[in-house]
């Protein structure tokens, strides 16, 4: 394909490999590993703060040309590679320290450091320090994303208006768009991975951290063993002087029913003794008793006759 020298296509700059989503089996030596990442870190922090300098000012993508786009969208690319190899360092390298609070910490469980950022530590024991948090490059890959495929798009209605001169674009220029596109689904995917990578790494870290303090709090209850078992046994005692006071209770209303039953039976035998003693009371209570059964015969005999009577007479008449 022929290009001017204008349209020339400018691969991006090569990143150092950090064995993101590599097997174990192909990881090299934690010393190795350790030194490499702390070097390309070096390098990579120097090179966004010169990027950083060099940062091109946002332009009106309405308006903006087509050099001023790509490069701009170049820019970007190369910003955002330097920081998703930053971010995947963060699941490469455990804290120095464990957390201080359950609460996940935005650089997964490290302690900051004085200039801000997150201090690790690498496997092989060497500590390093990581420019900013995981949140704050999460919130700064996510942003340049946005905006380059906001430039992607400007790019693309571009081509799809004619040129200045009605003649039509170079394919050079519909290859830029395709790799910018490629690049920016490649980053949208990459940045996806890492992400959840480093979530798990802080879950992780706030598991073993919580688990930490629970060792730390069962060491220090270790020395006050001899004054929990005195505390229970002090508890126990006073459970058994509970239960002889209710025993004693017991007992006591058991003495006061038996008391009660023997009085009741004393008055039964009275009252039966009375009764022996005196026959002729029961047969005064009896013939007072049919006495009364006869009255209410009689009564209701003459109640009887009188409605008859008045029924007849009613009728008669």
């Amino acid at each position: 394909m022929n290009t001017g020298p204008n349209t020339m296509l400018k691969t991006s700059p090569a990143r150092t490999p950090i064995y993101r989503d590599a097997p174990l089996s192909t990881h090299p030596s934690p010393s190795a590993a350790a030194t490499a990442l702390h070097d390309h870190l070096a390098a990579s922090t120097t090179s966004s703060q010169q990027q950083q300098q060099q940062q091109p000012q946002p332009h009106d993508l309405t308006t903006a040309s087509w050099d001023t786009l790509r490069k701009e969208a170049r820019f970007l690319e190369s910003d955002i590679g330097n920081k998703l190899t930053t971010l995947s360092s963060y699941t490469l390298q455990r804290p120095s320290t464990p957390s201080s609070s359950r609460t996940p910490t935005p650089s997964v469980g490290a302690s900051a450091s004085a200039a801000g950022g997150a201090q690790f530590r690498h496997l092989n024991g060497q500590v390093s320090d990581l420019p900013g948090n995981s949140d704050e490059v999460e919130s700064d890959i996510d942003s340049q994303l946005k905006r380059l495929n906001q430039l992607v798009d400007a790019m693309a209605k571009h081509l799809e208006t004619p040129s200045a001169t009605g003649a039509p674009h170079s394919t050079s220029m519909f290859h830029i768009l395709q790799r910018h596109r490629d690049s920016l689904y490649n980053y949208n995917k990459e940045f996806r991975t890492i992400r959840q990578n480093v979530r798990a790494v802080r879950g992780r870290a706030d598991l073993l951290s919580s688990v930490r303090d629970d060792i730390s709090s069962f060491k220090a209850g270790q020395g006050s063993a001899a004054d929990y078992y005195l505390s229970e046994r002090s508890r126990i005692d006073s459970s058994h002087l509970l239960a002889d006071t209710a025993l004693d209770q017991a007992f006591a209303t058991r003495d006061d029913l038996a008391q009660q039953r023997t009085t009741l039976q004393n008055v039964n035998r009275r009252i039966t003794d009375v009764a022996a003693q005196l026959p002729g009371v029961g047969n005064l209570i009896g013939k007072i008793q049919s006495r009364k059964r006869r009255d209410n015969v009689i009564l209701s005999a003459v109640i009887g006759s009188c409605v008859v009577g008045v029924l007849y007479l009613g009728g008669v008449i």
